[in-house]
């Protein structure tokens, strides 16, 4: 563990566009909430203390991340991500080292490319750090601006972009790491005067390089910072990981005699010589012992089994 080290992850939003009654950061991904995820890649990047901001279904989010370890700020009225984190100040406004903020519905982070953002912001001794990406299709996504130099100026959020900059292909990937006694003074001076009226966390990127501060920008794959904004997302998602865990299964001697139609949780462990038949759907903490056969047509599902 970096003890000079703390993650905050945002999890207080509805997400309107999942057109769903429950809070996004809970929807299931192969057996575990989205936030369930995105806790494994900051303790994975070695984050001593995990702070969740939560808002929206609080008491439920507490319930299914109970035993995870981690701590909860309520955010109140849901303001924006500035406000998300400033509502962490009563128990990090002493903390002397690294802040790294996620969001909660990043289900894809790497734990590597966190503890290099980490790196880089030390290396430099910059106040802020963020990833960047290039997505297939920047819609929808705040443009990271650059000067003539390459040095980043600021990130301007789509509803705010003049046509010029909404040519720009460099997004913000909304993971931040902060030197923590500098991100205070700079989301003090965060306003809401935008199209959305909410305090934008990416607006201390412009605020610390008005004040003559080095902000970088450091890029990260599109494929791993890509979060999930509604179903279908999801769905590519859930399809994506399933094929590649039933390869890595099947690599290891494990039979799966379909897999367009084997639906397992990554919660599922399988040993040698078990086969899969087709038409399967295992969930929970399930062991599948060497030599079973799980189907044709058959559930198996672990009793209480938590999302």
């Amino acid at each position: 563990m970096d003890a000079d080290l703390v993650a905050v992850v945002l999890a207080a939003g509805q997400g309107k566009r999942m057109k769903s009654s429950l809070v996004k950061v809970l929807h299931p991904l192969r057996g575990r909430p989205l936030v369930g995820h995105v806790l494994d890649a900051v303790r994975g990047a070695g984050a001593s203390r995990l702070i969740v901001v939560v808002g929206v279904q609080a008491d439920l989010v507490r319930a299914r991340l109970e035993g995870e370890g981690v701590e909860f700020v309520d955010q109140g009225q849901p303001l924006g991500t500035a406000h998300a984190v400033l509502a962490t100040r009563p128990i990090l406004g002493d903390f002397p080292g690294d802040v790294l903020v996620v969001c909660g519905d990043t289900p894809l982070l790497d734990a590597g490319d966190l503890r290099r953002l980490v790196q880089v912001r030390r290396r430099t001794g910059a106040p802020l750090a963020f990833l960047t990406t290039r997505p297939p299709d920047p819609t929808g996504y705040g443009r990271v601006i650059r000067d003539g130099h390459g040095r980043v100026t600021g990130i301007v959020e789509e509803a705010d972009c003049t046509p010029e900059q909404r040519r720009v292909d460099e997004v913000n990937a909304g993971v931040y790491c902060f030197a923590a006694p500098r991100m205070w003074a700079a989301l003090e001076q965060v306003g809401r005067d935008n199209a959305q009226g909410e305090f934008y966390l990416t607006d201390a990127v412009g605020i610390l390089t008005a004040a003559g501060e080095e902000v970088v920008g450091v890029p990260a794959p599109w494929e791993r910072v890509v979060g999930v904004s509604n179903r279908a997302d999801l769905a590519r998602l859930e399809a994506a990981l399933r094929q590649e865990r039933l390869g890595a299964l099947m690599r290891e001697g494990v039979a799966v005699v379909d897999p367009p139609s084997a639906f397992l949780d990554d919660t599922v462990e399988a040993e040698r010589d078990a086969v899969i038949a087709p038409d399967v759907v295992v969930e929970g903490r399930v062991r599948i012992r060497r030599g079973a056969c799980i189907g044709p047509l058959a559930i198996v599902r672990q009793r209480d089994r938590r999302g």
